[in-house]
């Protein structure tokens, strides 16, 4: 028996009288007392064309060629042990042991092998149907393998999902996760002969629990009438394949039919590859609430992407759906039809304030931000105000005035609005504060001394916030002298000049006036009295230095007595000297 086979989406077995048909997803049933199954290039791997396959056993032995689908089979067989070899030029045969045995058809899948040491190129790793708790994660991968995903809150991972199915379009769906959560995720695929391929870091965000996920739906699970075709060659189409069809009356058309579980507005978009046998002018009928409406694509352009057809209303449940069909204008050319997605549009909200914008008092030269902030369907926008005027360039959520003064005291507003409508805040009062930088009651005083004397500079001011000083001589300051008084206790030539202390608060800085050191001159008695019982000493004294009035009853042999010590203050000291019994007492000034 010689059989023969033909690939359409499933197999056609023909063997002498008798006919088959099998799946290769399926079991095959061909009948007792036979074998048969696939042959494969690599395990598991892509089917083997032209293969040939030869089965010896009991006073039998026969050949076949396979085709692309890869199938072989051998009816008819007399019950016992055989042979079946499978061998494709450039790859190694393999051979295997089988038993017949009546009523029983075998299967045995043939391998023929390379060196191959090649892991599989991973391609188009992508996100798609995310929704608050699931997603699917899809990629390609140039030769079939298996599928893993890898996934969780970090690039660590820690969850993982497996398919051991091996295919070239990949999809894994994961389940049970967070919402509003952003996940880590890469792929693995390996190949038959078990070359592995590892994708980089990918990452994915789902929805907010409550948000209404968008929903795709690819031609797989779109229902299908009349005779299309399947293709999987374009580099741009969505997941695993794509349907196609030439010219026709319009009767023939995938539709595309979504569950709606909450009705509203949805935006509806199409994918399609592109290629120079598009039409273009694919027709897609859109059955609405309340209506339908064909929208016109132009298929030679815009392909691998989501094209917006229009925003629509759909009732709850399957009443709407897409069609495209094969009523086009441009003959020779074909419609594509492929992947259809339904996005939510959530209806308007008008802005609401859910934080008002807070008064404050601030210091002058000081900045003064007010912030709100809103809910509403976005975008919003935001107009400050000041006194009811609008603020040029003052248009986010928050305004900052800058180096306040007291002309900027005032109320302040914002107007935020959308699509939907608008509101304005309460106003937010600014209190600007003055500033009080030191106030000198009483300046430091110029004064005199003498060389090896001493001299005390100070100063009185009032201030609502601590001070701090700074003194400097001749215009020049004078390194670690912040104190309050400045004491000079051993004066030097240096040290007669100009003085002046610089004030400081937190609201400002002030110089006093300067306060001159110089050299005190020699002391002179200006009046001597006496009225026959007491003397009356009179001299003359500058600011600084201290005036001491000594008595002695000889001129020298004795030592000078101190009748007092007078503080110098530029006017006439006099001092009044109760005689004692001496008959003769001599007067002098000295300064210290």
């Amino acid at each position: 028996w010689r059989c023969a086979w033909r690939s359409a989406p499933s197999w056609t077995v023909t063997c002498g009288r008798r006919r088959w048909r099998s799946s290769r997803s399926e079991s095959r049933s061909i009948g007792a007392r036979a074998v048969s199954s696939v042959v494969f290039s690599g395990a598991f791997g892509n089917a083997a064309d032209g293969a040939v396959v030869t089965i010896t056993g009991p006073a039998t032995s026969r050949t076949q060629t396979n085709d692309g689908s890869g199938f072989y089979g051998f009816v008819d067989l007399p019950p016992g042990p055989y042979t079946v070899r499978a061998a494709l030029p450039g790859l190694t045969p393999v051979t295997n042991t089988v038993s017949v045995v009546s009523g029983v058809v075998t299967n045995v899948n043939l391998i023929v092998s390379t060196n191959d040491i090649t892991p599989p190129a991973i391609s188009g790793v992508h996100a798609l149907n995310i929704s608050d708790t699931s997603v699917t994660i899809a990629w390609s991968t140039d030769e079939n393998a298996d599928s893993r995903v890898d996934y969780g809150l970090t690039t660590s991972y820690g969850a993982t999902v497996t398919n051991g199915l091996f295919t070239r379009d990949h999809s894994v769906a994961l389940t049970a996760l967070a919402p509003g959560t952003l996940y880590h995720y890469r792929v693995t695929s390996i190949d038959p002969l078990g070359n592995e391929a590892v994708s980089g870091d990918f990452t994915f965000t789902t929805n907010p629990s409550g948000v209404v996920n968008d929903i795709i739906i690819d031609n797989p699970a779109a229902s299908v009438n009349g005779a299309w075709g399947t293709g999987n060659s374009a580099g741009d189409r969505f997941g695993a394949d794509y349907r196609f069809k030439s010219q026709g009356a319009g009767a023939a058309y995938l539709q595309y039919t979504p569950t709606i579980v909450t009705a509203g507005t949805y935006q509806v978009y199409e994918w399609h590859s592109v290629g120079g046998n598009r039409t273009t002018n694919a027709p897609f009928s859109i059955r609405f609430d309340g209506g339908s409406q064909t929208v016109f694509v132009n298929e030679k352009v815009s392909g691998g992407s989501w094209n917006l057809l229009g925003t629509f209303r759909f009732a709850v449940g399957t009443g709407g759906y897409i069609r495209i069909t094969d009523g086009f204008a441009d003959a020779g050319q074909v419609v594509i039809a492929d992947a259809v997605k339904f996005v939510y549009v959530p209806p308007l909200l008008g802005p609401s304030i859910t934080a008002q914008p807070q008064s404050q008092s601030v210091k002058a030269t000081s900045n003064a931000t007010f912030t709100v902030s809103a809910a509403g369907t976005t975008p919003l926008s935001f107009q400050w105000l000041f006194e009811s005027t609008r603020i040029p360039n003052a248009t986010a959520n928050s305004y900052t005035r800058l180096s306040v003064r007291t002309n900027d005291a005032g109320s302040y507003f914002v107007l935020i609005a959308n699509a939907a409508g608008s509101v304005t805040s309460s106003p937010a009062v600014l209190s600007v504060i003055p500033l009080q930088p030191p106030l000198i009651v009483e300046q430091p005083r110029s004064q005199f001394a003498v060389t090896g004397g001493s001299a005390s500079f100070s100063v009185v001011a009032s201030s609502a916030s601590p001070l701090q000083y700074q003194w400097f001589f001749n215009g020049a300051q004078l390194s670690n002298r912040t104190e309050l008084p400045l004491s000079l206790p051993d004066v030097q030539a240096a040290d007669f000049g100009t003085y002046h202390v610089q004030l400081r608060n937190e609201d400002g800085t002030v110089l006093s006036n300067p306060a001159v050191l110089g050299l005190a001159s020699a002391p002179e008695i200006t009046a001597l009295l006496t009225n026959g019982t007491h003397f009356n000493v009179a001299f003359d004294t500058e600011p600084g230095p201290t005036y001491s009035l000594e008595y002695n009853r000889v001129l020298t042999g004795e030592p000078w007595q101190t009748l007092t010590n007078i503080a110098g203050n530029g006017s006439t000291a006099s001092f009044d000297d109760i005689l004692s019994s001496e008959p003769t007492r001599l007067y002098r000034v000295r300064i210290r």
